[in-house]
This record gives structure tokens, sequence and C-alpha cells, in this order.
């Protein structure tokens, strides 16, 4: 039985080992080849303090943006409303663009429920 179980753990440790270097040889040049590509967006100098500074740049930068962000979604508001007073007067093509659209809308919903859910059928308790 015990020697069983070692020429297991021996099949496992070969298949990992082959399974690393397979996967290295394979992703390694695309590694390599994405860093040279972006090279002039990596830090020069990465240590702790400069991290952090760049983390609060990213947030207080994405932070400065909601504005403009809320000003593009109300104005998208308002034309949609301005649309759907005047549905009488749309074309056959918008009609059908907003109705898959709104599809769409309700879809999503329905998998974030499901996600949400934890499952198809129904609450877990």
């Amino acid at each position: 039985m015990a020697a069983t179980a070692r020429t297991a753990v021996a099949r496992a440790a070969k298949l990992i080992e082959t399974t690393i270097t397979t996967t290295t040889k394979a992703v390694q040049p695309h590694y390599e080849e994405l860093l040279k590509r972006n090279a002039q967006y990596i830090a020069k100098e990465p240590t702790v303090e400069k991290c952090n500074e760049l983390g609060r740049q990213f947030f207080f930068t994405n932070l400065a943006s909601i504005p403009a962000r809320v000003e593009i979604a109300t104005k998208e508001y308002h034309a949609l409303r301005q649309l759907m007073k005047n549905w009488r007067e749309l074309d056959g093509k918008m009609a059908l663009e907003l109705g898959l659209f709104a599809g769409e809308l309700y879809c999503w919903s329905a998998v974030g429920e499901v996600l949400g859910r934890g499952s198809l059928l129904g609450y877990q308790y």
C-alpha cells in the first residue's frame, strides 16, 4: 500500500514538473513580449512608497473623472427620455434595437440574480 502511494506521489510530482516546464516554455515568450511593448509603464524603482503613490494616483484620477462621466450619463439619459417621449415616431430598425437592448438588460439582470443566489432554482438558506 505504501509503495503504491509513493508511486502515485512520484508520478504526480513528475506530471506537475512536466506541466510547469511546458507551460513556462509556452508563456515565457508572450510575457517577455508584453513587458517589452509596455516598458514605458513599468516603474524604474518599484519601492513600496512608489507603489502606494501609484495606487493613490490611480484612485484619485478615477475619482476626478466622475463628474465628466456623470455628465455623459445624464446626456444619454435625456436623449433616451426624449426618444421614449416620441416612441410612436420610431422607425422599425430603432424599435428593434431598443427591444434587443431591453432584452439584453433583462438577461444580464437574470444572470446576476442567479449568480447572487448561488443557485439556478432558488435561494439557499
